[in-house]
């Protein structure tokens, strides 16, 4: 006997999902861990690390360099998205390599890796706080 297959949901599509997902599947929070595993990639980032990152939404002031890291969003600012990583997570845990700066390492081949993988965009959904500042 066959088994029927329901039509999946556009956003399940562009998340590259081939089965059926549950009813309860909460959408917003696969993106959002999209977009740490997109940041550990193009960052070179450990997941702890992507919790410490300090200019997400506003700008950080860097204490070992002396210099303000303007939001990551902010694309006039910090055209060549600089992140600033401190010494804690946002739930109090230390970061292995300590606080430091980080540049994206976008292969040459693959230019456009922040609007492919919409890393240009921070989550901060309702349904999912992982990325409080």
């Amino acid at each position: 006997m066959a088994r029927s297959r329901r039509v999946l949901a556009s956003p399940a599509r562009t998340l590259g999902i081939t089965v059926e997902l549950h009813p309860n599947t909460n959408i917003d929070v696969r993106k959002s861990w999209l977009w740490a595993l997109g940041m550990q990639i193009v960052y070179g980032l450990r997941i702890s690390e992507v919790f410490a990152i300090k200019n997400l939404d506003t700008s950080a002031y860097d204490d070992k360099g002396g210099l303000i890291v303007h939001a990551y969003n902010d694309i006039v600012n910090n055209p060549h998205r600089l992140i600033y990583l401190g010494k804690e997570t946002n739930i109090g845990t230390t970061i292995k390599t300590g606080e430091r700066l980080a540049l994206p390492m976008i292969p040459p081949k693959y230019p456009n890796l922040y609007f492919d993988w919409d890393l240009q965009f921070t989550f901060r959904t309702s349904s999912c706080h992982m990325f409080v500042a």
